[in-house]
């Protein structure tokens, strides 16, 4: 299976280990990498599922997708900084502010179209946001735009994460049109699994 960053995918470890002893004819293994080796490995059927953003419709040909949860925008500056009074903030908080942001080019939610009013104070980065690049532009005083699940994981005392309702789509499962039954019993199961545990 493709994930996520698996340190902010507890649960979908939790479930897929309980699913493994529940079918003991099946191994579930996790790896990483970039959304474009992720589909090349779905299509050879080298990974038969994927757990991601919900990408833009060239990544979904050949393949389905299924929404697990809605994602939010969040936010980390230092605790310096005049938003570290807040906990929760919206679009307009972030009037004046330097801002840096990673653009994944796969995702159906484009942030530089999210944040277009804020065009002339975003500096995207070329490659994915390192922890060490969080805390770099923190420090200088930038608030650093990251996807809420990308960045729960997070435990700096010199940073604050600013939460918001600002929509960053969803992530959800990917898998070939004509993957195992299996695969299709592990999603069902788990978008259920992670509404209840939502719910609890």
């Amino acid at each position: 299976m493709g994930g996520v960053n698996l340190r902010t995918s507890v649960h979908l470890v939790h479930y897929a280990n309980d699913f493994m002893r529940a079918h003991e004819n099946v191994k579930i293994v996790f790896q990483d990498f970039p959304m474009e080796e992720k589909m090349r490995a779905l299509l050879a059927e080298e990974l038969q599922l994927c757990a991601t953003a919900e990408p833009v419709a060239i990544f979904q040909k050949e393949m389905l997708y299924t929404p697990m949860m809605q994602d939010n925008y969040c936010f980390i500056v230092n605790r310096n900084h005049p938003l570290a009074a807040k906990d929760f903030i919206t679009l307009d908080d972030l009037e004046g502010y330097s801002m840096v942001c990673d653009r994944r080019n796969y995702r159906k939610e484009d942030s530089a179209v999210t944040f277009a009013k804020y065009a002339d104070r975003i500096r995207f980065t070329e490659k994915e946001i390192d922890d060490f690049t969080i805390v770099n532009s923190a420090m200088q005083g930038d608030v650093v735009i990251r996807y809420r699940i990308w960045a729960d994981h997070i435990d700096n005392p010199l940073l604050k994460i600013l939460h918001s309702d600002i929509p960053a789509g969803t992530i959800g499962f990917m898998r070939k049109k004509d993957a195992h039954p299996m695969v299709e019993n592990f999603i069902s199961n788990y978008v259920e699994y992670y509404r209840k545990l939502q719910e609890s």
